[in-house]
Protein backbone atom coordinates (compact mmCIF):
# COMPACT_ATOMS: atom_id res chain seq x y z
CA UNK A 1 0.00 0.00 0.00
CA UNK A 2 2.88 2.50 0.90
CA UNK A 3 4.15 1.92 -2.77
CA UNK A 4 1.09 2.07 -4.76
CA UNK A 5 -0.50 4.18 -6.35
CA UNK A 6 -3.17 6.11 -4.54
CA UNK A 7 -6.76 6.68 -6.46
CA UNK A 8 -8.86 9.15 -4.82
CA UNK A 9 -11.50 8.52 -7.28
CA UNK A 10 -15.04 7.34 -5.58
CA UNK A 11 -15.60 3.87 -6.02
CA UNK A 12 -19.29 3.00 -7.00
CA UNK A 13 -20.67 1.16 -4.31
CA UNK A 14 -24.87 1.72 -4.66
CA UNK A 15 -24.93 -1.68 -5.19
CA UNK A 16 -22.79 -2.94 -2.41
CA UNK A 17 -24.97 -0.28 -0.31
CA UNK A 18 -28.17 -2.01 -1.24
CA UNK A 19 -27.00 -5.33 -0.75
CA UNK A 20 -25.68 -4.61 2.81
CA UNK A 21 -29.50 -3.18 3.28
CA UNK A 22 -30.79 -6.15 2.46
CA UNK A 23 -28.85 -8.47 4.66
CA UNK A 24 -29.27 -6.01 7.77
CA UNK A 25 -33.37 -6.30 7.37
CA UNK A 26 -32.92 -9.87 7.10
CA UNK A 27 -30.79 -10.15 10.45
CA UNK A 28 -32.98 -8.01 12.10
CA UNK A 29 -36.62 -9.58 10.51
CA UNK A 30 -34.97 -12.91 11.12
CA UNK A 31 -33.69 -11.69 14.80
CA UNK A 32 -37.33 -10.74 15.24
CA UNK A 33 -39.13 -14.04 14.45
CA UNK A 34 -36.70 -15.56 17.34
CA UNK A 35 -37.59 -12.96 19.82
CA UNK A 36 -34.08 -12.14 19.69
CA UNK A 37 -32.77 -8.84 21.03
CA UNK A 38 -30.64 -6.90 17.84
CA UNK A 39 -28.08 -4.28 18.60
CA UNK A 40 -25.68 -3.20 16.00
CA UNK A 41 -22.69 -0.94 15.88
CA UNK A 42 -21.12 1.66 13.14
CA UNK A 43 -17.99 -0.02 12.34
CA UNK A 44 -15.11 2.80 13.48
CA UNK A 45 -11.57 2.62 11.66
CA UNK A 46 -8.40 4.79 11.75
CA UNK A 47 -9.75 6.31 8.62
CA UNK A 48 -9.17 10.20 9.02
CA UNK A 49 -8.96 13.00 6.19
CA UNK A 50 -6.04 14.28 8.05
CA UNK A 51 -4.39 10.88 8.90
CA UNK A 52 -0.40 11.91 9.23
CA UNK A 53 2.08 9.80 7.12
CA UNK A 54 3.40 7.77 10.31
CA UNK A 55 -0.32 6.16 11.07
CA UNK A 56 -0.77 5.83 7.28
CA UNK A 57 1.68 3.37 7.33
CA UNK A 58 -0.73 1.58 9.07
CA UNK A 59 -3.60 1.08 6.87
CA UNK A 60 -3.68 -2.16 4.67
CA UNK A 61 -7.13 -2.05 3.08
CA UNK A 62 -8.35 -0.58 0.23
CA UNK A 63 -6.57 -2.21 -2.83
CA UNK A 64 -8.26 -2.18 -6.33
CA UNK A 65 -8.20 -4.81 -8.89
CA UNK A 66 -5.36 -3.21 -10.48
CA UNK A 67 -3.03 -3.12 -7.71
CA UNK A 68 -4.03 0.60 -6.70
CA UNK A 69 -4.83 1.68 -3.33
CA UNK A 70 -7.94 4.34 -2.47
CA UNK A 71 -7.46 7.08 -0.70
CA UNK A 72 -7.50 7.69 3.05
CA UNK A 73 -10.33 9.86 2.22
CA UNK A 74 -11.94 7.98 -0.37
CA UNK A 75 -11.71 4.65 2.46
CA UNK A 76 -13.15 7.29 5.37
CA UNK A 77 -16.46 8.52 2.57
CA UNK A 78 -17.41 4.60 1.87
CA UNK A 79 -17.31 3.78 5.47
CA UNK A 80 -18.94 6.55 6.03
CA UNK A 81 -21.78 5.39 3.36
CA UNK A 82 -21.96 1.98 4.98
CA UNK A 83 -22.28 3.06 8.79
CA UNK A 84 -24.92 5.67 7.16
CA UNK A 85 -26.66 3.17 5.30
CA UNK A 86 -27.05 1.00 8.73
CA UNK A 87 -28.34 3.61 10.65
CA UNK A 88 -31.05 4.14 7.97
CA UNK A 89 -32.09 0.55 7.76
CA UNK A 90 -32.12 0.29 11.87
CA UNK A 91 -34.64 3.59 11.97
CA UNK A 92 -36.53 2.72 9.35
CA UNK A 93 -36.96 -0.62 11.02
CA UNK A 94 -37.04 0.22 14.56
CA UNK A 95 -33.64 -1.50 15.50
CA UNK A 96 -31.19 -0.26 18.22
CA UNK A 97 -27.73 1.09 17.16
CA UNK A 98 -25.03 1.97 19.05
CA UNK A 99 -22.78 4.62 17.09
CA UNK A 100 -19.29 4.28 17.54
CA UNK A 101 -18.10 7.03 15.37
CA UNK A 102 -16.72 8.80 18.70
CA UNK A 103 -13.40 6.16 17.88
CA UNK A 104 -13.26 7.02 14.19
CA UNK A 105 -9.43 7.95 13.36
CA UNK A 106 -7.53 7.27 17.08
CA UNK A 107 -4.28 5.78 16.47
CA UNK A 108 -4.04 5.00 19.71
CA UNK A 109 -6.72 2.04 19.17
CA UNK A 110 -6.62 0.79 16.43
CA UNK A 111 -3.43 -1.46 15.08
CA UNK A 112 -4.41 -0.67 11.18
CA UNK A 113 -6.94 -0.02 9.67
CA UNK A 114 -9.91 -0.80 12.08
CA UNK A 115 -8.88 -3.60 14.69
CA UNK A 116 -8.64 -2.84 18.35
CA UNK A 117 -5.76 -2.66 20.03
CA UNK A 118 -6.39 -4.29 23.51
CA UNK A 119 -6.63 -0.29 24.57
CA UNK A 120 -9.36 0.29 22.24
CA UNK A 121 -11.03 -3.11 23.18
CA UNK A 122 -11.19 -2.25 26.68
CA UNK A 123 -12.24 1.48 25.83
CA UNK A 124 -15.19 -0.41 23.52
CA UNK A 125 -15.93 -3.05 26.08
CA UNK A 126 -16.54 0.30 28.39
CA UNK A 127 -18.32 1.73 25.66
CA UNK A 128 -20.82 -0.94 25.26
CA UNK A 129 -21.20 -1.93 28.51
CA UNK A 130 -22.06 2.03 29.87
CA UNK A 131 -24.71 1.94 26.55
CA UNK A 132 -26.48 -1.17 27.84
CA UNK A 133 -26.88 -0.10 31.04
CA UNK A 134 -28.45 3.10 29.65
CA UNK A 135 -30.69 0.50 27.47
CA UNK A 136 -31.57 -2.06 29.57
CA UNK A 137 -34.23 -4.41 27.14
CA UNK A 138 -37.37 -3.41 28.70
CA UNK A 139 -39.29 -5.31 26.40
CA UNK A 140 -39.66 -9.32 26.51
CA UNK A 141 -39.17 -10.37 22.86
CA UNK A 142 -41.35 -12.94 21.82
CA UNK A 143 -41.05 -14.96 18.55
CA UNK A 144 -43.64 -14.35 16.20
CA UNK A 145 -46.10 -16.94 15.13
Amino acid sequence: RQAAEIDDSPPDIDKCLDEFADNVRRIIEACRERGVRIVFTTQPALYRVDLDDENAKLLWFGQLPDGRYLSVAELRAALDRYNDTLGQVCRQHGAELVDLGEFDGDPAIFYDDCHFTETGADRLARRLADWFSEHPDSKRRQPRS
